[in-house]
């Protein structure tokens, strides 16, 4: 039996990647700006609640850590970065199926 490549009537509502790693900085200090003169299209970047939280507080705070600080919004893409973690999704209807979200994916990190 062959699998299709894309479905006729897509049953997702968001696809979503997360990346956590540990860091000597806070990433979300330096990622937005590399990504942002890194990716070609429409982007903007977004201030998160997150950030007016003070990172020693963000730090310390098992339920913060992960927490996303700014999104860059690119095309049909949502990055969220965090101080220790990075998160690429696409919401419908504007998920442009696998191979594309796999092509962002690895793109951007």
């Amino acid at each position: 039996m062959i699998l299709p490549k894309k479905l006729n009537k897509e049953p997702l509502l968001e696809a979503l990647f997360e990346l956590r790693f540990t860091c000597d900085f806070p990433a979300s200090t330096i990622l937005p700006g590399l990504l942002f003169s890194k990716l070609d299209g429409d982007k903007r970047i977004e201030q998160l609640h997150a950030a007016q939280i003070p990172l020693e507080i963000r730090n310390s705070d098992p339920n913060l850590q992960f927490s996303p600080v700014s999104r860059l919004v690119w095309e049909n893409f949502h990055i969220n970065i965090g101080d220790r973690n990075i998160s690429i999704s696409c919401q419908f209807p504007n998920y442009p199926g696998w191979f594309k979200f796999k092509e962002a994916i690895e793109k951007i990190i």
